[in-house]
């Protein structure tokens, strides 16, 4: 799998009597004749996702450049002697769009979090204030439990848990050790019934913390 970059030329090795598969990303097309620097002795087939690429004799070499629906591809194939080094298959990631990505799912759940805490202050009887909850929460872990949102309401704290089946344990982590904490589950939420600087969230060995951003100081104070 290759790194995708707009600048790279990215080296494909083939042998003669073998198909290399060329697959793009799965929204993505081509919208042309891939262009070939020898057409003579290599044959490209296929589209418009997945392009399969043959050389016909061993000890070449050749450019291809792939125009695509998204990007372009600057490719140096390679054909080797029968039974040298060569690609079965060639695929791409992206790590600008998956970082897009996530941001934006960052930031539609951030949304559906303020609307879910608007949603709260009304069921306990109160105004939605939306300067009324504090979302400045860290949250190290990666188990499968791991907090969509952490935020409180000069109250209570409330952690937004994903759609898993077994839910963890909430501790307070106070001096470097955990604390029993009174705590309620409410739909994908567990409440705490205080303002919590620093938890601790815990199912078997798979651990999350979650500290309030305090400064220039976090987990780290207690």
């Amino acid at each position: 799998m290759f790194t995708f970059s707009p600048d790279a030329i990215f080296r494909v090795y083939t042998t003669p009597g073998t198909m290399t598969h060329l697959e793009l990303e799965a929204d993505e097309g081509i919208v042309e004749k891939p262009a070939l620097g020898d057409t003579m002795r290599w044959r490209v087939a296929g589209g418009p996702r997945n392009l399969f690429i043959k050389p016909l004799t061993p000890n070449l070499v050749t450019s291809m450049t792939v125009v695509t629906d998204k990007r372009t591809y600057q490719l140096e194939l390679i054909s080797g002697e029968p039974g040298a080094k060569r690609y079965q298959k060639v695929t791409f990631h992206y790590p600008e769009e998956e970082a897009a990505l996530t941001l934006k799912e960052r930031e539609k759940s951030e949304a559906a979090d303020v609307v879910a805490a608007r949603a709260k202050e009304r069921d306990l009887g109160g105004t939605p204030d939306p300067t009324a909850y504090d979302f400045a929460y860290d949250i190290d872990g990666d188990a499968t439990f791991r907090p969509v949102a952490v935020f409180n309401d000069g109250k209570q704290t409330y952690i937004r848990l994903p759609q898993v089946q077994d839910r963890p344990a909430v501790f307070l982590y106070e001096d470097k050790k955990p604390s029993l904490v009174n705590y309620l589950e409410k739909g994908d939420y567990l409440v705490v019934d205080r303002v919590a600087s620093n938890l601790l969230l815990k199912l078997g060995s798979r651990e999350v913390r979650v500290s309030r951003k305090t400064g220039l100081f976090g987990w780290g104070r207690n």
